[in-house]
């Protein structure tokens, strides 16, 4: 939801105004956003399926 809002909403604002340089800065925002969820999502897989195996108690 963020990324649609906001990053996105003033990426499309810059290329509209042809503002490439901002449009580069919230571009690179929005990659980071990506990879930031990407990261997450891996770990967060990686834990499900190893987690039985790594005793807690």
């Amino acid at each position: 939801m963020y990324l649609f809002s906001m990053p996105y909403t003033g990426l499309k604002h810059a290329l509209e105004a042809r503002d490439f340089e901002e449009g580069i800065r919230k571009l690179a925002k929005i990659r980071r956003i990506i990879l930031i969820n990407l990261t997450l999502g891996i770990i967060t897989t990686i834990i499900a399926i190893v987690g039985k195996y790594i005793p807690l108690f």
